[in-house]
């Protein structure tokens, strides 16, 4: 995997608390036979189906509600996105998301 491209994917991941989904693996170029290795050698890790954590990024609530919403495509809402846009002490009781 070239370089640029690594690049790309960290940027993208620290964005998405340590996540990516496969759609946006291929849209970075990154050929379905090398997804299924990093699965395999354990530098990505399923979290839910089609979407992983980059090895090495710590987990968590924001992780896990970011997760549900790549899962799906949807947003989180309410308290949820409070919570995920770094409010301290604002915990929904589950996940709040909108799917439109």
């Amino acid at each position: 995997m070239d370089p640029i491209t690594v690049a790309r994917l960290d940027a993208l991941a620290a964005t998405q608390y340590g996540l990516v989904t496969r759609a946006q693996l291929l849209e970075l170029g990154v050929p379905p036979r090398t997804i299924t290795n990093w699965l395999r050698a354990g530098g990505i890790v399923a979290v839910v189906p089609g979407t992983y954590r980059v090895a090495g990024a710590p987990g968590g609530h924001r992780q896990d509600l970011m997760a549900a919403c790549l899962s799906c495509g949807g947003m989180a809402s309410h308290r949820a996105g409070v919570a995920l846009l770094g409010a301290p002490a604002v915990r929904a009781p589950r996940p709040e998301i909108t799917v439109t």
